[in-house]
């Protein structure tokens, strides 16, 4: 079995290779980072309790699985992310 990850976004959808640990880390760091660099995470720059400057230097890719999931299950019209296992064709 392969795992994938489904990325639903604004103008397109996308599919990563999420097989390895190595793979998902990189995927994911990935869509954190265009996704911070196109203001999707600003509303938290107001945010008492949150560094936004370590959040802006993100490098570790379970870190970013984590936040995007997060994202996602809050229900992020254009954030929406989903692991699946599909088979080898």
């Amino acid at each position: 079995m392969k795992k994938v990850l489904f990325v639903t976004e604004k103008h397109v959808n996308r599919i990563f290779d999420i097989s390895t640990p190595e793979l998902s880390e990189k995927a994911y760091l990935e869509i954190f980072k265009e996704r911070l660099k196109e203001g999707e995470y600003r509303d938290y720059i107001y945010q008492p309790f949150f560094d936004y400057a370590s959040f802006k230097t993100l490098t570790d890719g379970k870190i970013a699985r984590k936040f995007i999931l997060y994202r996602s299950q809050l229900g992020y019209e254009y954030e929406r992310v989903e692991e699946i296992e599909v088979e080898k064709v």
